[in-house]
């Protein structure tokens, strides 16, 4: 099922959510890590808020998710969704970067290598005789 979630970010959790996404630490190991990715790096904020899409098929709303996403954000509102709208704001990269007062050129996301935009890129292959 595909949700609308609304969102805030906990006070003085900024960085942490920055690294925990640049890291791909957030969900690192469950079966919805790379759909939680994906959710944050097509999240946007627009007043402080964050808005995003998430896919989860738990019999409550991001029933697992929430392990990971209660550590940095304060989940407003989930609403179930047939369809996804573009969503409206800068990109939640912009905003953690400006709340931090770095240069986002030296961020280092990268779209998806499907082209999709859906999902982070996979790492770079640093060992070729592994």
């Amino acid at each position: 099922m595909d949700y609308h979630v609304k969102a805030r970010v906990l006070e003085g959790k900024e960085k942490a959510l920055r690294e925990a996404i640049e890291t791909r630490a957030l969900g690192k190991g469950e079966v919805f890590e790379k759909s939680m990715q994906g959710a944050m790096q097509e999240a946007r904020v627009s007043g402080g808020l964050i808005t995003f899409y998430e896919t989860c098929y738990c019999p409550s709303p991001l029933e697992q998710e929430r392990e990971y996403y209660d550590r940095y954000l304060e989940i407003l509102e989930t609403q179930v969704v047939e369809n996804r709208p573009p969503l409206e704001g800068e990109s939640l990269r912009e905003y953690l970067l400006r709340f931090a007062g770095e240069n986002p050129e030296i961020f280092s996301w990268r779209p998806s290598r499907t082209g999709t935009g859906r999902g982070p890129a996979e790492p770079p292959d640093l060992c070729d005789n592994c």
